[in-house]
């Protein structure tokens, strides 16, 4: 497995766990709209997470690229 597989890997990991903790917290207050709501923040979470990886080097798959996509 290739470095920027674990980085990959490892971002998606955490989002799937902040979309557990978020449902399990909004799902119950809001219903559906909660679901929307964790899903929106996980995958921001998610970008956040691979932009921070990217933006201190530790990425190599076409960082000019998606540097410049979330900029």
């Amino acid at each position: 497995i290739t470095k920027n597989t674990k980085i990959i890997a490892l971002s998606w990991i955490i989002g799937a766990i902040a979309n557990l903790i978020l449902n399990y917290l909004l799902v119950p207050v809001y219903g559906i709209i909660g679901a929307t709501y964790a899903t929106i923040l996980t995958f921001l979470t998610i970008l956040i997470i691979m932009k921070i990886l990217v933006a201190h080097g530790k990425d190599s798959f076409s960082t000019h690229t998606f540097a410049t996509i979330l900029n």
